[in-house]
């Protein structure tokens, strides 16, 4: 579904991506996990079309990303749920959630997608009328992935859904990504400082670091690296 190779992004003659190269299957959970700075959201900027991309290539399900405009990637079922939730504060969580509902296929499962997402995120529904800049964190963080899902994506992408978020809400948020996960068969790819919940969740692994991806393979076995372990787990 996703395949991307050699990915080099640079930021003022800074290499913040240097060669990146990494696949997400069709329904697939993928994350990856690195230091700040490794990297992580400048590949989903890349992804998204947010940030122009220097050589390498982006290509999902048989387009070329590169050529498609950065407004129209979500069309192709990509929803990207940024860095620090972003969400609209002056609207309603109702309305940042049809916000989200943007292409005819989405309006047209609307009330499906907003009764799954209620369900998912039983606050919601209690706050539908609410400011969304009134909420918590955590709320705030479950809006903006129920607003990702209500454009109907197929790959899903989560940019460090834990972050700024307490230890308790964090394993909220980690159970409701693994619910959505297997209840909709949406492939998500997940980048996340923090490793082990990250490794736990997902099918497949990569580690960045300064740009490079230096490590992959399955969750296990991720898990069992001492390199990892040492780095990331805290072991």
């Amino acid at each position: 579904m996703l395949r991307i190779d050699a990915l080099c992004v640079s930021y003022g003659g800074a290499r913040a991506l240097d060669g990146a190269t990494l696949t997400v299957g069709p329904g697939e959970f993928v994350a990856v996990v690195g230091p700040n700075g490794a990297g992580k959201t400048t590949l989903f900027r890349a992804i998204s079309g947010v940030t122009p991309i220097e050589s390498g290539a982006l290509g999902y399900d048989g387009h070329d990303l590169s050529r498609v405009a950065p407004s129209a990637r979500a069309a192709l079922g990509i929803a990207h749920v940024p860095e620090g939730r972003q969400v609209f504060a002056r609207l309603t969580v109702l309305e940042n959630l049809e916000m989200g509902a943007q292409s005819a296929n989405a309006r047209r499962a609307w009330k499906e997608t907003l009764d799954f997402a209620f369900s998912l995120f039983p606050r919601l529904h209690e706050r539908q009328r609410q400011l969304a800049g009134t909420l918590s964190g955590g709320e705030q963080q479950m809006l903006a992935i129920a607003r990702g899902l209500a454009s109907l994506p197929r790959l899903l992408m989560l940019d460090e859904p834990s972050m700024g978020l307490a230890p308790a809400v964090v394993e909220q948020i980690f159970e409701s990504i693994q619910a959505v996960h297997r209840s909709r068969g949406i492939a998500i790819l997940l980048v996340e400082q923090r490793a082990a919940e990250a490794l736990e969740a997902c099918h497949r692994g990569y580690v960045l670091e300064s740009g490079r991806i230096v490590m992959e393979g399955r969750h296990e076995d991720l898990l069992r690296d001492e390199r990892v372990k040492r780095a990331y787990l805290g072991q």
